[in-house]
């Protein structure tokens, strides 16, 4: 017998189940969510290592051969892409100017990386002679201390490795390292 005022696409639904309560959960899926969190973590680990090998890195300021610009401590955002980066119009990209400061890999020691300021280049007189095209001079602001161009001459730009854009934070123990937090290098 059919019932009156029942839908005729009713009658093919299963029978609802008496409420028993709380809600029935899904079991979860282990594996899914398992590997959409692998392929996310992959995916965050690969463009981190991109952009600290190719556009930025945080380097640490070990000697005090920058005093007062940079203090023994200090946590620095390089630029690695400004100097040495293809030309492709999606970053800026400029050749290095005289009051820049840069990282690069002095030439004694390619494994070591060293922090100084440009104060010449091609074409300026420094060491007794005229900078050679694709040559910097590159000094310490602190002149006294300072291990830089004046003990093993000009170094080419290919030794770069990016311009120094601000300090991040400080470990320095000097005098107003909190105000250069978040500071611009100049």
């Amino acid at each position: 017998p059919r019932v009156p005022d029942q839908d005729p696409m009713d009658a093919h639904a299963p029978p609802a189940e008496p409420n028993r309560g709380a809600p029935a959960r899904l079991a979860p899926r282990p594996l899914r969510g398992a590997s959409a969190l692998a392929r996310c973590a992959l995916v965050a680990l690969l463009l981190a290592l991109f952009v600290r090998g190719f556009v930025l890195e945080v380097v640490s300021i070990p000697s005090a051969s920058m005093t007062p610009a940079l203090e023994p401590g200090d946590q620095v955002l390089v630029n690695r892409f400004l100097y040495t980066g293809p030309r492709l119009g999606l970053l800026p990209r400029r050749s290095v100017r005289r009051g820049d400061v840069v990282l690069f890999r002095p030439p004694f020691d390619r494994r070591q990386e060293f922090v100084k300021r440009c104060v010449g280049a091609s074409g300026d007189r420094f060491g007794g002679g005229v900078l050679p095209p694709g040559a910097l001079w590159l000094q310490g602001d602190a002149r006294e201390g300072s291990r830089d161009s004046r003990h093993f001459g000009a170094v080419p730009e290919s030794a770069l490795e990016g311009r120094v854009l601000a300090v991040l934070w400080s470990r320095s123990g000097a005098p107003g390292a909190r105000r250069r937090i978040l500071r611009q290098v100049r």
